[in-house]
């Protein structure tokens, strides 16, 4: 069911919802402050013009411009794939009645409650629990997604802390650290150089000579050699990561580019790391099908050699001259900061050290039991409320890797900080929503109504 809410009168709102000081809000109170005017929801297929690109064509035929297969609820986008995904999953807005509960905390901070039934099953039978809710939240939560239904925006409490992987007081202390020290690493280089220049500096002068080896000395070389070592560890993931951020955004030019075609490259890793580098301009494909990496010179036939992503990653740093900065500047565009994910390495590494415990979990989000989970927000939101009653409920099994999950031990269900590691095939989808995706080809989506077994076809114009 697509369930559509709407804020209506939202400093009214706001205002009611301060008012309720420590009070707990039931569901129903929640979504009648969020949605005061809602309606029965309306089971006939509306009409709308096609500026509003999609019009009925039949009673259970609905026809879009953008229907395109991605039917993640995590990236969906266009209003056709929407759609589908909507009807397919379960969200928390449509659970029985008291599976949401809200109230307001004595520090300010206002905590939801969602408490699951105990009969929710995925359409393949599946039964869904408040592990499936966690995986969702830790997917939109994460410092990589890059997805339209972030919630990063709404003060989960302790998220930062979560990212940079150590309390508040020990993230001060070591970023500190970090810019004391960083300078692409550099630092004992420099002083180095500055000591050699006073050594043979004429006149002799033991007196900067002494000022240049105290500098050196008091400079920790062994944590600057480990911020060198984190920013490389990080360039080499983030070689992993650009393999699957090509297949996720390109696989549409895959045949275009290489001759090669997508159902081949998702069978064969040093396919895929092959189209990464053509894509991305550091290999060529020679006319004999060999691939070419343009600065080492490497190469592998494609038949019984393949580059690895150390193959990649070599290649990368050959190309920026070792230089993470240079690369970052120029590849990492709208994919986070290389330089900070280095800050939390070390600053978890350096915790290690200490015996400073670090934060593998996001504190505002706590397993209460199997059905049950916590969010607590560091202050009352409207748009927070909105934004968890709207949650889909995705199951673990089927868009993540259960093999990765692991509560306990701080894991859910995929690599954190690489969301674009999610399986997950285009044309397919899979849920507790009132209907089940039964087919999917070019462009036609074919729905079925888990209860009834009606049928609805999604379809683009042209199919």
């Amino acid at each position: 069911m697509n369930t559509c809410r709407k804020l209506t009168a939202m400093l009214l709102i706001t205002a009611m919802l301060l008012s309720l000081g420590g009070c707990a809000l039931t569901k129903d109170e929640v979504m009648a402050l969020l949605a005061p005017t809602h309606e029965e929801q309306n089971t006939e297929v509306e009409t709308v013009t096609p500026t509003e690109q999609t019009v009925e064509v039949q009673e259970n035929l609905k026809v879009y411009a953008d229907l395109s297969g991605c039917f993640s609820p995590f990236y969906a986008e266009t209003k056709g794939d929407r759609a589908v995904t909507d009807a397919v999953q379960l969200h928390l807005s449509e659970l029985d009645d008291g599976a949401i509960t809200a109230g307001e905390n004595e520090d300010g901070s206002y905590t939801v409650t969602v408490e699951l039934p105990g009969n929710l099953r995925s359409s393949d039978g599946e039964p869904l629990l408040i592990d499936d809710l966690l995986f969702t939240l830790y997917v939109l939560l994460d410092e990589s997604y890059e997805g339209s239904h972030s919630l990063r925006g709404y003060g989960v409490a302790g998220l930062e802390e979560y990212y940079n992987g150590v309390d508040a007081k020990h993230w001060e202390e070591y970023s500190a650290l970090f810019d004391e020290l960083y300078n692409e690493g550099r630092y004992d280089e420099d002083l180095i150089k500055n000591l050699k220049e006073k050594q043979v500096a004429q006149p002799y002068n033991d007196v900067h000579e002494r000022m240049a080896q105290e500098a050196l000395d008091a400079y920790d070389q062994e944590k600057a050699a480990q911020i060198r070592r984190a920013l490389m560890d990080e360039w080499r993931e983030d070689a992993d990561r650009l393999v699957d951020y090509c297949m996720e955004k390109f696989a549409a030019t895959v045949e275009y580019h290489t001759g090669y075609t997508a159902e081949q490259l998702r069978e064969n890793r040093g396919l895929q790391v092959m189209y990464a580098m053509v894509e991305l301009s550091f290999g060529s494909l020679l006319d004999n099908g060999t691939l070419l990496a343009k600065k080492t010179g490497s190469s592998w036939d494609m038949v019984n050699t393949f580059p690895t992503v150390d193959d990649f990653y070599n290649e990368m740093v050959e190309s920026y001259g070792g230089s993470a900065e240079t690369y970052w500047a120029i590849e990492g565009i709208g994919r986070g900061d290389i330089l900070e994910m280095a800050r939390r390495r070390t600053a978890r590494l350096w915790a290690k050290e200490d015996g400073v415990g670090t934060v593998d979990r996001i504190p505002g989000i706590v397993r209460v039991g199997d059905r049950m989970a916590t969010i607590t927000f560091n202050a009352m939101s409207v748009e927070a409320l909105k934004a968890v009653t709207e949650l889909p409920l995705v199951p673990l099994h089927f868009y993540g890797v259960e093999d990765l999950y692991d509560y306990a031990a701080g894991s859910y269900g995929f690599p954190k900080g690489n969301v674009s590691a999610l399986p997950y095939e285009p044309g397919t989808a899979m849920g507790a929503g009132e209907y089940v995706l039964s087919e999917y080809s070019e462009g036609r989506a074919v729905l079925t109504q888990r209860e009834t077994g009606e049928e609805l076809i999604l379809a683009t114009a042209a199919g």
